[in-house]
């Protein structure tokens, strides 16, 4: 198995809401979990910089805000701040 690119943590509130609202966010969990084997951590659709290192993405059926934070130690590391439903 590949080794992923990134380490990645959730805010409070984005963990309490996939965890919660689960199965309904599995697709979206997975998503988000597989951005840590892309280079770039950005999906190929339905991706928006907002600023520097910042994203607005659609990640099945949600949106997902999250910081790239390439100089991270010991690894690069993905903070995902929010994930809300599109509906």
């Amino acid at each position: 198995m590949m080794e992923p690119l990134w380490d990645i943590e959730y805010s409070l509130e984005a963990r309490n809401y996939l965890y919660d609202s689960y199965p309904y966010t599995e697709a979206a969990l997975i998503a988000i979990e597989e951005l840590r084997f892309d280079q770039d951590a950005i999906p190929p659709h339905g991706c928006t910089q907002l600023e520097t290192d910042v994203y607005l993405c659609e990640l099945m059926g949600h949106f997902v805000v999250y910081r790239c934070i390439p100089d991270a130690k010991p690894k690069p590391m993905l903070w995902i701040a929010i994930v809300k439903p599109m509906d």
